[in-house]
């Protein structure tokens, strides 16, 4: 159920949920690799994702997420990947605009996760606006917390002398001999 509103079209119902794969896409495209049972786990179970759990389990997963009313053209680059919800309820991952001084010829790639794979292209703006639905799902990672940081620290600081030590072993190899052969000459 990847609509706004409502069920989804006949058409629409293809064996996976697009929504759910361009969303565990987008984890892994920030490193962090989910699967479809750990990404969802807590919200209630359906057939399909929903927009609303969609964006909960984006926050679970340490994102934060809008659904937005705008037009793929007006989106910056710095915003990307973003989820287009598109009219047949089914969703695509937008990965790159290719602006051209004609807005006839602004090209914008695109990528359809699945549970088979991933499928990339490029769709001009007359046919991918043929067929978008008219929102899309910003998505950005969250930044760490303080405590997240201090918790880092306090593990790396065990142990970091002799891991220094071990990667830099030959030079300390060559700087005790140089010692030695300077004292013993």
């Amino acid at each position: 159920m990847n609509r706004l509103h409502g069920n989804l079209p006949a058409g629409a119902e293809d064996g996976h949920d697009s929504l759910l794969c361009g969303l565990l896409w987008v984890c892994r495209r920030f490193g962090i690799d989910k699967t479809p049972t750990s990404f969802l786990a807590g919200l209630p179970s359906q057939s399909r994702l929903s927009l609303d759990q969609g964006i909960r389990a984006l926050d679970q997963a340490g994102f934060d997420a809008q659904l937005v009313q705008r037009e793929p053209a007006t989106l910056m680059p710095q915003s990307l990947p973003v989820v287009l919800m598109m009219k047949d309820g089914s969703a695509l991952l937008l990965l790159g605009i290719y602006t051209a001084k004609e807005p006839v010829s602004t090209q914008f790639e695109v990528l359809r996760s699945g549970p088979d794979g991933d499928a990339s292209w490029v769709m001009s703006e007359p046919e991918l606006m043929a067929s978008y639905g008219g929102h899309c799902l910003l998505v950005k990672r969250r930044p760490k917390t303080a405590q997240q940081d201090n918790e880092e620290i306090n593990r790396d600081t065990t142990g970091w002398l002799w891991r220094v030590v071990w990667k830099f072993r030959r030079y300390y190899y060559d700087a005790v001999i140089a010692a030695v052969l300077i004292n013993v000459l």
